[in-house]
């Protein structure tokens, strides 16, 4: 299980943490959680819309990370 989690988690070399993925891996499960709760709670929680949000907020944090590195 640890290896597949620092294949999933790391970059090419399976040693360097890659940022973005990090961010993704943490963004899902808090993701699926809220979802978990939503439903126990049976309060409103719309993963469609949470899932759009992250998305953009990973896509810009890529993007200025790149951006930063050509610098």
């Amino acid at each position: 299980m640890n290896t597949i989690l620092a294949q999933l988690l790391t970059e090419a070399d399976n040693t360097t943490h890659d940022l973005i993925r990090w961010l993704a891996f943490i963004a899902m499960l808090v993701g699926l959680g809220l979802e978990v709760y939503a439903v126990v709670k049976q309060v409103p929680f719309d993963l469609q819309s949470y899932g759009i949000a992250v998305g953009a907020m990973l896509g810009s944090t890529g993007l200025s990370i790149k951006l930063k590195a050509n610098n």
